[in-house]
């Protein structure tokens, strides 16, 4: 039987895989009853077969057609991250299914249901509440996992960005310049990035012979667009809460942020001086002091170590960091 015959059925898979049709039924609808061992011999059996769901034959046997692409929202930064992972699969045969879930975890594990019900077997995930034991889940059923982000999973292959130097040369671009009183902007979809953004704020405010109490502000609001920039900037100065520098986790938020200053009479960088992160193209227009981070390129090396941790059929846990680097304009000099 070879991997263009059109007769393979599910039939020939239990054959292959040795179980039952309902194990294999199990697999594709409802891995989290099958053992590890199990899952895994019924996809090898799948890939080697060439079978889908539908009957219809894979392109080749062991090939990746497609890979899921599990992120938050379609944000410009996130817009990034996919340009990359397209310009790595574009030579290839293998395409991409992204699915955007939020931060909720529940939304999160049920993207991934789908995706695995459909026979995908290798996921890009952003790293976000519970992602880490969600990936190790994935990785025991026989699936090929990799993060975008930060993640403290020994076992779960990541590509991210260096972000404590991200934080750190932020803070200390404006305490350089004299700030005294900085608010951190973060995003309540994710607490545990912005616990791990508080605390190297802090070292790097103590480095600097401040005191972190004083000097640190947090906020968190629900996203990183330009409505949570402003919705940040309205709270902060309804409360009139003492600030001089801000500190945003994308671009996006800081643009709203600087308008929000601005309908308010507070002059950028005289009175506040803003920075955003990521730097994508807006930034540069708008004069954004920014913490650029080559977004396209950890999408690139996300997904290149995606397929060769898929095809070479290994569990390597690898964890890459891209470098980042301050770029000063206007909002920040």
């Amino acid at each position: 039987m070879t991997t263009e015959d059109p007769q393979v059925s599910i039939h020939d898979v239990a054959r292959r895989a040795r179980v039952s049709i309902g194990t294999v039924s199990n697999v594709l609808n409802r891995p989290e009853i099958v053992s590890a061992p199990t899952a895994r011999r019924v996809r090898a059996a799948i890939e080697e077969l060439g079978w889908t769901p539908s009957g219809r034959p894979r392109r080749a046997a062991g090939r990746l057609e497609t890979i899921g692409i599990v992120l938050r929202d379609s944000s410009p930064a996130r817009a990034a991250l996919l340009e990359g992972v397209r310009e790595r699969l574009e030579p290839t045969e293998v395409e991409a299914l992204s699915l955007f879930t939020g931060a909720d975890p529940r939304r999160v594990q049920r993207a991934l249901s789908a995706i695995e019900r459909l026979g995908v077997q290798s996921v890009l995930l952003e790293s976000g509440p519970e992602t880490d034991g969600l990936a190790e889940s994935m990785l025991g059923r026989g699936m090929s996992v990799v993060i975008l982000g930060a993640t403290t999973s020994p076992r779960v292959s990541s590509v991210a960005a260096d972000e404590h130097a991200q934080v750190r040369l932020a803070v200390e671009h404006l305490l350089d310049g004299g700030r005294s009183r900085i608010a951190l902007i973060g995003d309540q979809r994710d607490p545990d990035a912005g616990a791990r953004e508080l605390e190297i704020a802090r070292h790097t405010v103590v480095a600097a012979g401040g005191d972190p109490d004083g000097v640190l502000v947090t906020h968190a609001v629900r996203g990183d667009d330009e409505a949570a920039g402003t919705s940040a900037v309205e709270f902060l100065l309804d409360r009139r809460v003492r600030l001089d520098g801000l500190v945003l986790g994308d671009d996006s938020a800081a643009t709203g942020a600087i308008a929000a200053l601005a309908a308010a009479g507070v002059t950028v960088p005289a009175q506040i001086a803003v920075v955003g992160r990521h730097d994508l193209g807006p930034a540069a227009a708008l004069g954004i002091t920014t913490v650029r981070t080559p977004l396209r390129g950890i999408g690139y090396q996300a997904a290149d170590l995606l397929l060769a941790q898929r095809r070479s059929g290994r569990v390597v846990q690898v964890a890459q960091q891209f470098p980042v680097e301050l770029v000063v304009r206007a909002t920040a000099p």
